[in-house]
């Protein structure tokens, strides 16, 4: 019984690479990670493209990243399928469309994924969340006496504004 998990867990293991292609390096916003987390502000959005390197011809491969730890929303992006030819380095663009209400300071986890029908090769990278120094979002926007005003006539207007900046407005 023993021996049996042992196996399962090996063969799972060994089912997360391939021999057919190879992620060889990942620019978050135009910066390649080195370990260290990489920043993106929140609202903004994260750009990514995943370099692969052929080691054999595959064929309908898909690129899927995506941010974990967002509790509203899925924050994915994923590639149409296409194939990679042997000794040949391709670059596949993907764009994360980070919501304005992430928790700002705090580290998310990045996910980067290709795969095929049998195999896939996944990365995972830290994402700082950062706010904007200097970002208003207009809640609600009132008129009264009505959304028309006649000529010489007073329009009240009252608008309400959330600071989703880092600074004091």
């Amino acid at each position: 019984g023993l021996f049996l998990v042992f196996l399962l867990a090996v063969t799972g293991a060994f089912a997360a690479t391939s021999t057919d292609y190879s992620i060889t390096k990942v620019e978050v916003n135009g910066i390649t990670p080195s370990g260290n987390a990489v920043y993106a502000e929140r609202g903004q959005p994260l750009d990514l493209n995943v370099y692969l390197t052929g080691i054999n011809d595959i064929k309908d491969l898909k690129v899927k990243a995506w941010v974990e730890g967002y509790e509203y929303e899925d924050v994915e992006d994923t590639s149409e399928m296409f194939d990679l030819t042997a000794n040949v380095d391709r670059s596949i663009p993907l764009t994360l469309n980070l919501p304005e209400d992430m928790d700002a300071s705090e580290d998310y986890s990045l996910y980067v994924r290709v795969s095929d029908k049998n195999n896939d090769v996944e990365n995972v990278y830290t994402l700082r969340i950062e706010e904007t120094r200097h970002k208003l979002k207009i809640k609600d926007v009132l008129f009264r006496p009505s959304s028309t005003v006649e000529s010489g006539r007073y329009l009240r207007t009252v608008v309400r504004i959330e600071n989703m900046g880092d600074r004091k407005e």
